[in-house]
């Protein structure tokens, strides 16, 4: 704690409170005071000295120039000094810092903050004495500030009269802290990539570092955790500013189809995880699922980052289908990520998150008491319809509530698609691929989704639905047969009493006397909706208008149906396989 009296407060090593009292000041006031204090300093600045000049260095958390955090991290401050061809030469040493309380500056003995006057009169040196080289000292190691912004600067100057005179060597950094929000969510999936011009696919460094910290510091206080897709120019510094900033990282090496890439991205996030800055690796985003990598090479990605960092644990992403059916994979790595889009699939908003824990249960099923978190999964704000899933604001906050109530309710780490808006995804994903942030493209949180950083959360509505009718024998039903000769219309359908992510329909047709699969050979089985409804194209070829029967069977996932081309009867094993099925008639 620090001890104060009237003017100073002395440090110690269990500092947590720097100031006891909070006089608010407008904010109006507390900018004017800043100018003229860099105002101040800057009046002071002489014409360079020849030789090589010190260079003071004052950091936060690491970090230099400017950084965001929220009140509960800690701040630690730093100065390091390399003197140059100064070395030895006497000088006046200054650390000060401005605060919602005024200005502060440091005293190395005893080791305490003492209060300036207004401007930074009457205020002695740090230290007086020779110029040295020394490596990074903590000279404020705190948490618990309100939020506010707190410049800090660490100055020289050579006169050593007492005096701040010119020439003057100085660094500053400014910390700005800000309030958690009542809930942050576990995770985000972060890419930077928001202005116009910028587009990862282009290559090189186009994100400054700036703009970097500044983009991460737009979600410190809403998030534990950030995600990367890859460990480019742009993005191998997130886990290091991610960590000064008070949040954890989840760092991938993006691989793709080009082996010298995948080398640079492996060896940048090994590199990264060696240093600290990942608390969990990822090995590739949907490799699989593009198919640029088999599944034997993508092992052999996973096994090496294993070998050379194993304390960091390993995961891979992908959409959960690949996942189900890739268990070389999951006995593989050490976490199981996997990526959920209703959206996607077509499926409507009331049935998104029925449908995500559904699949979940076959995830958690699959992985086999390996710790299962979702990658991603989001809903856009805009865009065009698919299916069922309608785009929208209020759809993308709805959803956004929805799926957060869910992964509370059940315990499961998430990383959200995605942080901001990025214009450069509608090149491969349409319009809706530039809608999917939290904060659209200027940093703003869109509307509605403050709910959910609120705290507020959603009764559960995923468990009941996710059997339609709920327990019972698995049933199927035709809930509209199209007449016979119509060609205009699909066959549409019910099942019941079944998680309908575990089951697909196989249809048949009976045309003069013989058997055909519907849709079509290639596609022999039809896709169960959350709902329990589905439809099939009945009418694909030839003179199907013509069918006089028609049969349904469900049948579990993993079974591949029989190819029927003109036989006279259905195969003994469909009613076999089948857990129900359904039969009717046409007439002419």
């Amino acid at each position: 704690m620090f001890l104060l009296d009237d003017t100073r407060f002395i440090l110690s090593s269990g500092l947590r409170d720097i100031f006891l009292c909070n006089p608010q000041k407008e904010s109006l006031m507390r900018k004017i005071t800043l100018i003229f204090f860099a105002l101040f300093l800057i009046c002071f600045f002489g014409d360079p000295v020849l030789g090589v000049e010190p260079v003071t260095g004052i950091k936060a958390n690491g970090l230099d120039g400017s950084i965001t955090i929220t009140g509960d991290k800690s701040l630690s401050i730093t100065v390091e000094l390399d003197p140059g061809d100064f070395e030895n030469m006497v000088a006046d040493w200054w650390i000060a810092a401005y605060t919602l309380w005024g200005e502060w500056v440091y005293c190395v003995y005893p080791g305490h903050w003492e209060i300036a006057g207004s401007g930074l009169t009457g205020i002695s040196p740090v230290y007086q004495g020779p110029l040295f080289n020394f490596p990074p000292f903590a000279v404020l190691d705190i948490s618990g500030l309100p939020s506010g912004v707190y410049p800090f600067y660490f100055a020289i100057d050579t006169s050593m009269n007492g005096a701040l005179e010119s020439p003057i060597y100085y660094d500053s950094v400014t910390v700005n802290v800000k309030n958690a929000a009542t809930y942050s969510i576990h995770g985000l999936n972060f890419s930077p990539y928001i202005d116009a011009n910028e587009d990862p696919d282009e290559g090189g460094s186009q994100i400054t570092d700036g703009e970097l910290k500044q983009r991460l510091g737009t979600v410190v206080g809403y998030t534990k955790w950030v995600r990367t897709f890859g460990c480019n120019d742009d993005l191998k510094d997130v886990g290091l500013l991610a960590h000064a900033m008070g949040m954890k990282t989840a760092m991938a090496a993006w691989l793709g189809s080009n082996p010298t890439d995948n080398e640079r991205q492996m060896a940048c996030l090994i590199d990264q995880a060696k240093k600290g800055y990942a608390d969990l690796a990822i090995i590739g985003s949907e490799v699989l699922l593009r198919g640029d990598l088999t599944v034997n090479e993508l092992i052999e990605h996973i096994d090496r980052f294993k070998r050379e960092v194993p304390e960091v644990p390993v995961s891979y992403v992908d959409v959960y289908g690949i996942v189900l059916s890739h268990p070389d994979i999951i006995n593989a790595i050490d976490v199981v990520m996997v990526n959920y889009y209703p959206y996607w699939e077509g499926i409507g908003l009331d049935h998104a998150v029925v449908a995500i824990h559904a699949w979940h249960q076959q995830i958690l099923s699959a992985a086999k008491g390996k710790p299962v978190m979702v990658s991603e999964t989001g809903w856009p704000s805009c865009g065009e319809r698919i299916g069922d899933a309608v785009p929208s604001e209020e759809n993308a906050a709805f959803y956004f509530l929805n799926f957060v109530s869910w992964a509370r309710a059940a315990q499961v780490g998430y990383f959200y698609f995605e942080t901001f808006d990025e214009a450069w995804k509608t090149r491969n994903e349409g319009p809706q691929g530039a809608c999917w942030g939290i904060w659209d493209g200027f940093g703003n949180l869109k509307s509605g989704m403050e709910t959910v950083f609120d705290g507020e959360t959603m009764e559960d509505n995923w468990t009941e639905g996710s059997i339609p009718g709920g327990p019972g024998d698995p049933a199927i039903e035709f809930t509209y047969v199209p007449p016979y000769g119509d060609k205009s219309h699909n066959l549409e359908g019910q099942v019941w009493h079944v998680h309908p992510v575990d089951y697909k329909v196989a249809v048949y047709i009976c045309v003069s006397g013989q058997w055909w699969n519907k849709p079509t050979f290639a596609e022999p089985l039809t896709t169960i909706k959350i709902d329990g409804s589905w439809v099939c194209d009945i009418t694909t070829g030839g003179i199907d208008e013509t069918a006089t029967k028609i049969a349904a069977f469900l049948l579990p996932n993993g079974y591949d149906p029989p190819l029927i081309s003109g036989e006279a009867s259905l195969p003994v094993e469909l009613n076999q396989k089948s857990v129900a099925k359904t039969e009717t008639a046409r007439t002419p």
